[in-house]
């Protein structure tokens, strides 16, 4: 006679005893344009996704790319859209630049001070009054900042954002 076992979902791992396999995550793609406006783009890409639990793979719009590298990408061009100057989001004590020289971060050469240089502290938000005109879109990039960050820890990627540890904890 052969006993019939009920069926979990969940099957428990033979080395670890505490950890639980339970199956692959949706995939869900989405098609964006570079330019000027990518980073309203991806606070659009992340609206929508951000409340789901699949993984998000990002392609550009008329490239061939897919996958792992165009998503690793997009995460790198976010971290690098959150640190412009001209955003007004981080405390910036840089020294004029002494030379003209361009930085490409991957949207093309842009000017020297046209990113906020971290120093060794990191990155820390900038102070505004309660009445300040800009408060409402900073709050604004600050609920982006959270939702990008939520997500690139949900997808397990790595961003290159090099927070403060006062503003990070």
């Amino acid at each position: 006679t052969t006993e019939s076992r009920p069926r979990t979902v969940a099957t428990r791992r033979l080395d670890d005893l505490g950890e639980y396999r339970i199956g692959r995550l949706k995939h869900e793609r989405c098609t964006i344009p570079r330019g000027e406006d990518f980073l309203d783009w991806a606070l659009q890409v992340l609206n929508t996704h951000a409340h789901n639990k699949s993984v998000l793979e990002i392609e550009f719009k008329g490239e061939e790319g897919t996958g792992i590298g165009p998503t690793l990408e997009f995460y790198s061009l976010v971290a690098a859209e959150l640190q412009r100057k001209e955003l007004g989001m981080w405390i910036c004590d840089d020294e004029p630049p002494l030379n003209d020289n361009e930085v490409d971060l991957g949207q093309g050469p842009k000017p020297r001070d046209y990113y906020v240089k971290a120093g060794s502290d990191g990155l820390f938000p900038a102070p505004y009054p309660q009445d300040s005109s800009k408060l409402s879109k900073i709050c604004n990039l600050f609920h982006l900042l959270g939702m990008f960050l939520a997500k690139s820890l949900q997808d397990q990627r790595l961003v290159d954002l090099p927070l403060s540890l006062p503003f990070f904890k």
